[in-house]
């Protein structure tokens, strides 16, 4: 029966790959959609102030590409690394929009709140990706 199993079941099934393949997706339309901005914007001599959230979203794509490493020898990624990073770029994304918050010229506040907004939500499909992979890995064990 374990035989039979093995042959005729995929540890993945279409579901899952299509859903990772859309997160990834998603992903890249969501740097997509960030570059629009900050071109429509003009506001790139402005983004090293992010450096630190440009970081962690470095990190998060950096474990993402380890965990389907990982995942393709049949191991179990490093999903929590990731969901703490969403969580600080969550915290420096906060902490940026405050310090925003006590200038005065409004224009640059919305400007750079919608380019904040932009890169949480780069991470938090990175977070969902994650998710997806994870899932993916409970079902090899």
């Amino acid at each position: 029966m374990k035989e039979l199993l093995d042959v005729f079941i995929a540890p993945y099934d279409k579901e899952s790959i299509f859903r990772i393949i859309t997160q990834l997706d998603w992903i890249a339309l969501s740097v997509k959609h960030f570059v629009v901005e900050v071109n429509a914007y003009q506001e790139k001599q402005r983004l090293d102030d992010y450096r630190n959230i440009f970081e962690l979203l470095k990190e998060m794509a950096n474990l993402l590409e380890d965990g389907f490493k990982q995942l393709s020898r049949k191991e179990v990624p490093a999903i929590a690394l990731i969901h703490d990073k969403y969580d600080l770029v969550v915290e420096y994304r906060a902490q940026h929009v405050a310090q925003l918050l006590q200038q005065e010229d409004c224009k640059h506040i919305i400007i750079h709140k919608d380019i904040l907004a932009q890169l949480k939500e780069i991470a938090k499909r990175m977070h969902v990706t994650a998710n997806t992979l994870e899932d993916m890995a409970i079902k090899i064990l």
